[in-house]
């Protein structure tokens, strides 16, 4: 029965296949650059609008200066006291290999200095360096009076996740064999640093943080995403629950006795991403973003979650919704009536001293946040998860606005998901690294259109309107669905949408909701003559096997293949080919074969061969096989 537990959910996981990107890309011209050595812990930080990408590992910020067509790399190295790093040795012989500054945080403070925190061999301090974005800047300095000393991780393998917002200095530190979970605040303003209490977290392990915007700053909050401990769960339970935290920026602690430098708006909830209905869920939280629209209320939390068995999810909840269970949920384990002035209510001044027992041992709101639509948007493929995420709006050119959100995996590839209600459907996965390795940081600049991604070799920026990359007609084009992207009927190009006006494009053709490429018929005749394509020779012995791949572009097109246009063989995609193997079952016989794409009663052909036959021995799979990869490379267009 146990088992059975277990293996339901792993074989529901399977039933979301079709959660596959519909086209896939080898970026090559994207401006990269590698690190100097492997960054195993990194962190990064980009003002939108810049060209500047800082990048923090071993020892080391990278300041990383974009262009069109390359990165010039300035690395500044910030050590830790070769005394300081012994020290670290013989009181910490456990992280012997993390008794270094490992760089954990880096974030724009006050508008004026960017701010580097490291773990200083196990004795955390922060750097300030002047903020210019005309100009590189050149180095970091050092002192005591620096905001956000001894606030990080002390080490890096201690999961760290630091906000600066209006003056502030948040950081929440994740739960480790010798120390608890907890969350700083320091201000470079004069008020009050606050922490939390320790039994308020149960072995925490944070993974991202973001502001939420208010009308005033009465109700301006702040969101910390983790999981932790699930101290109640049976021995076929997952070990973790996802959790929000919400704390209020106006929050000034307690004067004095009871919670006198501690957050007294601290309130946790529980998220829960997937079908309840199918017993499927995820309960790990890996990484999470917050997008709001117009600044205040309304916009949606995307949060990545883990199963047990490591397989991973994407799921959306209103932010409205998460926004009215901190304001009206009862408090888990409290069950008398509560104060008219709410406990942990955003307030100005010090909570009254009737709510502050109720603050202290009720942290837990009774509502459980569930997943919009009570299921994932997407799920991963099982050998490659979901490790990081992204979010932007974009207006299509219909005049309406779309959410779309990237997702890094663990071999370094990065999904285009387009947002609709309670659906998402995969525009693209792209891939600009040279090394397969984790994505470790991302960040979208809605302002310039980039998207700046990490992994632990390598940086890259991306356009996030690539629109020539979908193909040069406009079925190709509107078939790809993306926001970003449409048919320009003035110019006969896949264009990008203009983001300047809230007016519809009329020259623009673009169909999101669903697939629909009928709006073309009338730039493009309905059944456009098919160009028959030189078939490439392949000579094999007639007691070999015959491997005839055919490129795949859009994996929600169905491949065929033909020979001499009459007989169908089957075909099943295996990567990113659908291959013909000719020879005992499927007869070698001599003839032309063609492989052809059909979507949406669009067809096109691939490719072809003309194979022929020989009596003599030839070793020929080796460069049938190099015409397949040269094919795959040359990126084929379809649709």
């Amino acid at each position: 029965m146990t088992f059975l537990k277990f293996l339901i959910p792993f074989l529901l996981h399977l039933s979301f296949s079709d959660s596959i990107p519909r086209l896939k890309f080898f970026i090559r011209d994207a401006p990269l650059v590698e690190f100097d050595s492997e960054q195993k812990w990194m962190t990064a930080f980009h003002h939108d609008g810049s060209d500047i990408l800082y990048v923090g590992g071993r020892e080391v910020v990278y300041i990383l200066h974009f262009t069109s067509s390359e990165v010039k790399q300035i690395p500044i190295h910030i050590h830790a006291s070769e005394d300081m790093k012994e020290d670290c040795v013989n009181t910490s012989p456990e992280f012997r290999a993390e008794c270094e500054n490992f760089i954990v945080a880096l974030q724009r403070f006050d508008d004026d200095f960017v701010i580097a925190c490291g773990t200083n061999a196990g004795q955390p301090k922060c750097w300030t360096m002047q903020s210019n974005e005309t100009d590189v800047p050149k180095n970091f300095t050092q002192d005591e009076a620096t905001p956000g000393n001894n606030m990080t991780s002390h080490f890096p393998s201690q999961k760290s996740v630091t906000i600066a917002v209006d003056g502030d200095l948040y950081s929440a530190v994740s739960s480790t064999t010798k120390q608890v979970g907890l969350i700083l605040r320091n201000s470079s303003k004069g008020r009050k640093s606050l922490k939390t209490e320790d039994k308020w977290l149960l072995n925490a392990q944070f993974v991202s943080s973001a502001p939420v915007p208010g009308s005033n700053n009465k109700t301006k909050e702040m969101y910390f995403f983790f999981s932790e401990s699930n101290k109640s769960a049976s021995l076929d339970e997952d070990p973790f629950k996802a959790r929000i935290v919400r704390i209020c920026q106006a929050d000034e602690g307690r004067l004095k006795n009871v919670l006198q430098d501690t957050f007294t708006t601290f309130l946790k909830a529980r998220l829960v991403c997937g079908s309840r209905s199918k017993f499927l869920l995820y309960n790990k939280v890996q990484d999470a973003a917050l997008f709001t629209t117009d600044g205040v209320g309304k916009g949606t939390l995307y949060g990545i979650f883990a199963n047990p068995w490591g397989l991973t999810a994407v799921c959306a909840y209103s932010s409205e919704n998460i926004s009215n269970a901190f304001d009206t949920s009862l408090l888990k384990g409290y069950t008398r009536t509560l104060p008219d002035l709410r406990p942990r209510a955003c307030i100005t001044g010090v909570p009254q001293k009737a709510a502050m027992d109720i603050i202290r041992t009720n942290n837990e709101l009774e509502t459980v946040l569930y997943a919009e639509g009570d299921q994932p948007l997407c799920v991963s493929d099982q050998y490659d998860s979901y490790v990081k995420i992204a979010v932007t709006r974009v207006r299509a050119a219909n005049g309406r606005l779309y959410n779309v959100f990237f997702l890094g995996t663990e071999k370094g590839n990065i999904q285009k998901v387009l947002h609709l209600k309670d659906q998402a459907f995969i525009i693209s996965e792209l891939n600009p690294f040279r090394k397969d390795a984790p994505v470790s940081t991302m960040h979208v600049d809605s302002t310039k259109g980039h998207l700046y991604v990490t992994t632990t070799y390598e940086a890259a920026r991306l356009h996030i309107a690539d629109c020539k990359q979908y193909g040069n007609t406009c079925r190709k084009c509107v078939a790809a669905r993306d926001p970003f992207c449409g048919w320009d009927s003035s110019i006969h190009e896949c264009s990008a949408v203009a983001q300047q006006t809230d007016t519809v494009a009329s020259n623009i053709l673009q169909e999101l909701e669903h697939s629909n490429t009928s709006i073309c018929d009338t730039v493009e005749p309905v059944s456009e003559p098919r160009t028959m394509k030189e078939p490439n020779v392949v000579i094999v012995n007639t007691e070999d096997y015959a491997y005839l791949p055919c490129p795949v572009r859009s994996f929600y097109a169905n491949y065929t293949w033909r020979k001499d246009n009459e007989e169908l063989y089957p075909c099943t995609i295996s990567e990113d080919s659908c291959t013909l193997v000719l020879g005992r079952r499927n007869l070698l016989i001599p003839g032309v074969f063609r492989c052809t794409a059909t979507e949406e009663g669009h067809q096109e052909e691939i490719t072809a061969y003309r194979l022929e036959l020989s009596s003599g021995r030839i070793l020929q799979p080796a460069w049938i096989w190099a015409i397949g990869i040269v094919l795959l490379l040359n990126n084929v267009v379809l649709m």
